[in-house]
């Protein structure tokens, strides 16, 4: 997967994660300190790291790029999260 293709709030399947949707939330950011006086000089964003949260929760993973493959809206339920639940489609 390409790291430009991904969009916050697209959904995928996550490689470990069986049957469950994961939303995207953005990329992974460190933020660059000064070791001097402690201020926050610049945030950078990982391009090979996003937080994403399983669809019906809100605690936050840190997926590698690599690990995801991409879901249409009605693949997944938009309740639970499962994938292939005709329920919340």
């Amino acid at each position: 997967m390409q790291t430009q293709d991904i969009e916050t709030g697209d959904c995928y399947a996550v490689a470990g994660y069986g049957g469950i949707a994961f939303r995207i939330i953005g990329f992974k950011t460190e933020e660059i300190t000064c070791w001097h006086t402690g201020e926050v000089l610049d945030e950078v964003e990982d391009p090979d790291v996003v937080i994403a949260v399983m669809v019906g929760d809100d605690r936050r993973h840190e997926v590698d790029v690599s690990d995801l493959l991409p879901l249409a809206e009605g693949e997944f339920c938009s309740c639970c999260g499962q994938i292939g639940c005709p329920w919340g489609a």
